[in-house]
């Protein structure tokens, strides 16, 4: 087990910018796929208004554990740690679970999990199967089925799709409800347990989160259970084209729409702004697309928020809203913290 605390996952990811080795995020749900390999990123010419507040005291802290430690029947291709941390303050009795996208991993998206923590949440960032994009899968495929049906089976191990074999212990959320299993053994005071409910997780109280191909899996895990949240960053982007989008997103949500949220940057480079845009109207995402650069929460109400950070602003416009070493940092304290308290964490 490890310890990262706000303060030193804020130093340490810097450093290891300026190294280009503090990672990036997974390819998207869409076409292109791949590693984002990003340098330090700038300081974006406008910014949202808000006023950023220091970290509250104590400080939140981040502790990791190995999935294939905790359960069996995990492939150990995608074995990277998963990050947990308990709310300081007052708890707000709500577990925030962050899904990285494609090739990507948990140690991502700190910066994300330790703003949740500061503001009365559990949080876990988990690790699951996510070698290839959704498209990827789709590619040899004409239906537009076939997006909804690679991504039951990765979260549920339901054998829904032949293009993807997950079993339900390696799924998403067999490995949730290992994780907070084991987390309501291990830390009994901790308050774990009261996010399993006769052995599956409580899904009333959890927001989920994703990330490229991990906002879409939230965004899908919305449609089946009625969550306490989802936020999506940069995606999902699925479909063969603007006039054939994937079945699953015009489908029913358990979620109320009210807690639904996107967050994208216009000049992506690999999930295309129209085709998110498209995807979160599709799925029901309330409001119009509204610019967080230079406003304030709520951002007029909207649920769909963008910011415009095209190439000259950052080496990899895909993840900058959420990864730690692309997401821009101002005076120690992430730029996008308002947005996230908005729709991750309100």
């Amino acid at each position: 087990m490890t310890l990262m605390t706000r303060a030193s996952a804020y130093s340490i990811c810097s450093l290891l910018v300026l190294l280009a080795a503090c990672g990036g995020g997974g390819g998207s749900a869409g076409s292109s796929g791949g590693n984002i390999l990003p340098t330090a990123p700038a300081t974006p010419t406008s910014a949202p208004s808000a006023t950023l507040s220091p970290s509250p005291a104590p400080s939140p802290t981040l502790a990791t554990v190995t999935p294939s430690s905790i359960e069996s029947g995990i492939n150990t291709a995608f074995d990277d740690p998963d990050y947990y941390g308990t709310p300081t303050g007052t708890p707000k009795n709500k577990l925030f679970v962050m899904l990285p996208g494609t090739t990507s991993k948990p140690s991502n998206h700190q910066f994300l999990l330790l703003e949740g923590a500061s503001r009365g949440y559990h949080v876990l960032g988990l690790m699951y199967v996510n070698g290839m994009t959704v498209h990827q899968y789709c590619a040899a495929s004409t239906d537009p089925a076939c997006f909804g049906n690679v991504r039951s089976e990765i979260i549920y191990g339901n054998g829904t799709s032949s293009l993807v074999s997950v079993s339900p212990a390696d799924s998403i959320v067999g490995r949730l409800t290992a994780l907070l299993t084991y987390l309501a053994s291990s830390e009994p005071s901790s308050g774990w347990g009261q996010y399993l409910v006769n052995g599956a997780p409580a899904w009333s109280k959890i927001v989920v989160g994703g990330s490229s191909q991990g906002a879409g899996h939230a965004l899908y895990l919305a449609k089946g259970n009625a969550l306490a949240g989802a936020c999506a960053f940069d995606s999902p982007e699925d479909g063969y084209s603007a006039t054939e989008p994937a079945t699953w997103l015009s489908q029913p949500n358990a979620t109320s729409t009210s807690l639904l949220y996107g967050f994208t940057n216009q000049d992506d480079t690999i999930a295309s702004y129209a085709g998110v845009i498209q995807a979160w109207s599709l799925i029901g995402i309330p409001g119009t697309p509204t610019d967080v650069d230079g406003g304030a929460p709520p951002y007029g109400g909207s649920h769909q928020l963008y910011t415009v950070a095209s190439t000259s602003v950052t080496s990899s416009t895909h993840g900058y809203t959420s990864v730690d070493a692309v997401t821009p940092i101002v005076n120690g304290v992430p730029l996008f913290a308002p947005v996230w308290d908005t729709i991750c964490f309100p």
